[in-house]
């Protein structure tokens, strides 16, 4: 069973056992998407959520990354160190769970401020990631990433095999097309904000809720 609530750090997730709803883990996480605080995969095995970063992070190169947590492990297998303590429920040692999906970040478990850190290289790596959930219809879920640059990539995740499948893709390369059906050149720096997808005929329409957007539909070929 799956809890979850916002509090002034973060969003906390509360994994309890059905049987006697006795506490199994905590974790401490930002949510990808507004609507869900955290994103359960369709079987229900796995869930998505966004790296804590602690407020005394520097800002100019803390950055975003889609945590996965695998709920068939223990709470010390998805662990990047130690196990889940019991006796100390609240503490900033669980924002230590999970396996980087996105970008995958192994440096991080090395770093002398702990991995609940999200430091990147330099400020040009940065990225902001938002997702708008699972679409339960095609049983995928689009995460939307912005760069310090103004550069957007999609990452679509589905769940494939018993284990969560990404597949990457950059605005630059798309079919972009404006409120009237005409094709759209691409620029860097276009304004965009992620709207609703849908997949149809072997194609991901992904649409632009940005105020006043140069393009309303981003179109990719795609065979996820």
């Amino acid at each position: 069973m799956i809890c979850s609530w916002r509090c002034k750090p973060g969003i906390i997730t509360m994994i309890l056992d059905s049987n006697d709803y006795e506490i199994v883990d905590i974790i401490l996480h930002f949510g990808l998407s507004e609507d869900d605080p955290v994103m359960q995969s369709p079987s229900g095995r796995y869930l998505l959520f966004k790296k804590f970063s602690p407020r005394m992070s520097p800002p100019p190169v803390a950055s975003d990354f889609i945590m996965v947590c695998d709920l068939k492990k223990t709470p010390k297998e998805i662990r990047m160190r130690g196990d889940f303590d019991k006796d100390s429920p609240v503490s900033v040692k669980n924002a230590e769970v999970g396996k980087f999906l996105y970008p995958e970040n192994d440096k991080v478990s090395n770093l002398n401020f702990g991995p609940y850190f999200t430091f990147v290289e330099s400020s040009k790596e940065q990225i902001s990631l938002y997702s708008t959930g699972w679409n339960k219809q095609n049983k995928l879920a689009i995460v939307s990433q912005k760069s310090r640059l103004g550069e957007h990539k999609f990452v679509v995740l589905c769940e494939r095999s018993g284990c969560i499948v990404k597949k990457i893709y950059d605005l630059k390369d798309a079919k972009l097309y404006g409120t009237d059906n005409i094709e759209v050149e691409y620029r860097p720096g276009m304004s965009f904000f992620m709207g609703h997808f849908e997949v149809r005929d072997g194609a991901l329409y992904i649409h632009n809720k940005a105020e006043h957007p140069a393009f309303v539909c981003a179109i990719f070929k795609t065979n996820i």
